[in-house]
């Protein structure tokens, strides 16, 4: 069953157990209220009527020689016409049982119960039917002259309970009509407080079908809405690693795929050539080719291995961070490319600073190295490349600049991928594409940045990160805001 469902029947069910219990109470309360005034009433004017007649029969007596009933029974009569009501009744009864005065019309038994085990200055009464009626009956014992006499005063109270039962039948009237109202009013409140969830059991399911753009929308702050808050923070964490699991999955492939087609080309002119020389007689001079076309694709399998192993060394490896000094570092890794340079006519400028930070040495210079190789690759003639330190209000780090060709905007996002390249006079005739790879892992490493500007035809700026207060104000600096120390 349905929560709404819940809602509605146990609701209705409580209502209907409360709403009638409470009315029920209240009619019943209300007609013993009204029964008990009824019998005060008839109580009094019993005891009034029993007085009246011992004072009656004293008086007759004191006056007449014994017991005339004939002319006693009219004395009675004509006292009782006088103060009797309409609806009420008086029985005069001796006491060996026989009727001495009655008013009403029927035929009633001397034995009732109200009449049994009576004592004088002592009122009996009970509420008996006589047919469709109900009569309150209350008596009292006098004694006159000697014998014991028995006055019953009868009312007829029918129109109380005829009261309740109407009393009852307008209740169940309203009551049908009252648990209709709220059995309706229940629906749409049950409706419109179940159906944020129903909503978030559709968007669950459609998640669990595989459609991870799934969102809720509820805007009220109560429970459900911190609900829903919170199933949305858990679906976009869900789709995050949805993405990142496709991403990853994409660039293993990606990487299976190159890598092969790297191995493959080496391999195939090795295969190539060392068949040339097992079924050709060749000259001297093409002997030496092959050689050395066999040689320089085995350098390149040998490169390609080298830098495949640094990479699975530093996903696996631990650091052994220490405090280095910029300025060494940089001098470490600018050594060897002194020379080379000078022969390209790049003059490379390393910037003066006392920058301090954590970072294992090895791995710094060969990122350093790395970023600066494909620098001076890209560089032309008669430029510059710059390597220096950089401090801004919540970063700070090592850059380099140069003033090569540029990278297309395109390529920006894909360029730490393993052998992804993007031209050759960026990456050289026999680049591999893994070096930007190895570069982006050990900045991931260390917890630090590597971020790329640049545009085609107007040179590069890459900045690494080492301190970053406040990641959310990051954004891609312009070469002006950049300065030195």
């Amino acid at each position: 069953m349905k929560l709404w469902k819940k809602m509605v029947l146990w609701s209705l069910l409580l209502f209907i157990v409360i709403f009638n219990i409470s009315g029920v109470a209240i009619i019943e309360s209300s007609h013993s209220s009204e029964l008990r005034g009824e019998l005060g009433r008839v109580l009094e004017q019993q005891q009034a009527l029993s007085s009246g007649i011992e004072v009656l029969l004293q008086d007759r007596l004191a006056y007449t020689e014994g017991f005339e009933l004939q002319i006693l029974q009219n004395y009675v009569a004509s006292y009782t016409r006088k103060v009797i009501p309409p609806g009420s009744y008086l029985e005069v009864l001796r006491q060996d049982g026989k009727l001495f005065y009655k008013s009403y019309p029927w035929e009633l038994s001397p034995d009732r119960p109200e009449l049994q085990n009576i004592k004088p200055d002592m009122q009996n009464y009970i509420i008996s039917d006589l047919g469709d009626e109900s009569y309150l009956f209350a008596a009292s014992l006098l004694t006159v002259g000697g014998e014991d006499i028995y006055v019953s005063y009868i009312k007829d109270i029918s129109s109380i309970y005829e009261k309740r039962y109407k009393e009852y039948a307008y209740f169940i009237a309203i009551d049908l009509f009252t648990c209709l109202l709220f059995g309706l009013g229940m629906y749409l409140i049950s409706r419109r407080i179940t159906y944020p969830l129903e909503e978030l059991t559709r968007r669950a399911q459609e998640i669990a079908q595989g459609t991870y753009s799934q969102r809720v929308t509820y805007n009220q702050n109560d429970e459900i809405g911190i609900l829903a808050l919170n199933f949305n923070r858990m679906a976009d964490l869900v789709q995050h690693k949805i993405d990142e699991l496709n991403e990853s999955t994409r660039q293993k492939q990606q990487f299976i795929d190159n890598f092969t087609h790297e191995l493959r080309t080496p391999l195939t002119s090795i295969i190539g050539y060392s068949k040339l020389l097992k079924t050709q007689d060749l000259t001297p001079e093409h002997f030496q080719i092959s050689i050395d076309n066999i040689y320089r694709e085995g350098k390149r399998i040998q490169h390609l291995s080298e830098n495949m192993l640094k990479l699975v060394r530093l996903r696996q490896s631990n650091l052994n961070p220490e405090k280095l000094k910029a300025q060494e570092i940089m001098a470490q890794a600018a050594h060897p490319f002194g020379m080379w340079s000078e022969n390209d006519r790049v003059k490379l400028l390393i910037e003066p600073n006392d920058y301090i930070f954590n970072g294992d040495p090895e791995l710094c210079v060969i990122l350093l190295d790395n970023l600066l190789e494909n620098a001076l690759k890209a560089s032309p003639p008669n430029s510059h490349v710059t390597l220096g330190v950089f401090r801004q209000a919540v970063q700070s780090g090592i850059f380099i600049r140069d003033e090569g060709t540029g990278i297309p905007s395109e390529a920006l996002t894909k360029l730490f991928e393993p052998f992804y390249t993007t031209d050759e006079s960026r990456t050289g005739q026999n680049g591999l594409g893994l070096g930007l790879a190895i570069c982006a892992q050990i900045a991931h490493l260390h917890n630090w940045k590597i971020e790329v500007e640049s545009k085609s035809g107007e040179g590069t700026l890459v900045k690494i990160i080492m301190q970053d207060e406040d990641t959310s104000i990051l954004q891609v600096q312009q070469d002006s805001d950049i300065y030195t120390e």
